[in-house]
C-alpha cells in the first residue's frame, strides 16, 4: 500500500496553546494516524492531547482497543480528549474513535464507522471499531470540531492533501476553537507490481 498524509492545525484566535494534536506513526507494513482534541482550549487541553500523542507513540502498533484503553489512562486526571484513529496494515484499513473527531471516507472503500460517545480519560462505552478492505484509491480525513463538519464529499476528493487542507482552512475552519485537519491518500496495490 502506498500511503500519502499531510495535517495541519492551529490554536484557537487569541490562544497560543493548542488543545489539538496529531499523531502520525509510518512504517513499510503499517500505518496509524490519529487526531486528538482536548476538551475545551488552551493550556490545560493541550496537556491532554500531549499525554494522548505520548500514549499512542508507546505502542503504535497495538490493537486499537489497546490503544484506546491506553490513552485512556494516560487522560486520567486531565480535561480528557476526543480522538479518532486509523490504521492501515496491508490492504485493510481499521478506525475507531470516541468523541466528536470526525472520520470521512472518500472512494470506493466502504468502511462503516461511528464514534463511541464519550471522552477519553473519563466514562466511555465500549469502543466501536469499524474495518474494511482498502478498495482502489481511497482518502481518509479526520477533523476535529474546528473544521466543519458540512463540507460536500466532492470538495474532500479534490485535489491533492495539501490542496485540500488550504482549502479546509480558509474556508471551513472555525476561529473560536481550535482547528485541526489530517488527510491521508491510501492505494492499495498488487504485491506484483
Amino acid at each position: 500500500m502506498r500511503v500519502l498524509v499531510d495535517h495541519r492545525s492551529r490554536p484557537k484566535q487569541g490562544e497560543r496553546a493548542n488543545g489539538d494534536a496529531v499523531f502520525a506513526h509510518e512504517t513499510p507494513t503499517l500505518v496509524v494516524v490519529a487526531v486528538i482534541d482536548g476538551l475545551g482550549h488552551g493550556e490545560a487541553a493541550a496537556e491532554a492531547s500531549r499525554r494522548a500523542v505520548e500514549a499512542l507513540r508507546a505502542t503504535p502498533d497495538a490493537p486499537l482497543e489497546v490503544l484506546f484503553a491506553s490513552v485512556g489512562r494516560a487522560l486520567r486526571g486531565t480535561r480528557g480528549a476526543a480522538m479518532t484513529v486509523v490504521s492501515c496494515q496491508g490492504t485493510t484499513v481499521t478506525a475507531a474513535g470516541v468523541g466528536n473527531v470526525a472520520l470521512r471516507v472518500v472512494g470506493p472503500t466502504r468502511l462503516p464507522f461511528t464514534n463511541t460517545p464519550g471522552i477519553l480519560g473519563g466514562a466511555t462505552r465500549s469502543l466501536r471499531v469499524a474495518q474494511a478492505s482498502i478498495e482502489g484509491a481511497t482518502r481518509v480525513v479526520l477533523c476535529s470540531d474546528g473544521i466543519s463538519s458540512h463540507v460536500g464529499v466532492d470538495v474532500l476528493a479534490r485535489g491533492t492533501p495539501h490542496e485540500l487542507l488550504d482549502h479546509l482552512f480558509s474556508e471551513h475552519a472555525a476561529h473560536h476553537d481550535d482547528a485541526t485537519a489530517l488527510v491521508a491518500d491510501l492505494v492499495a496495490h498488487d504485491a506484483r507490481q
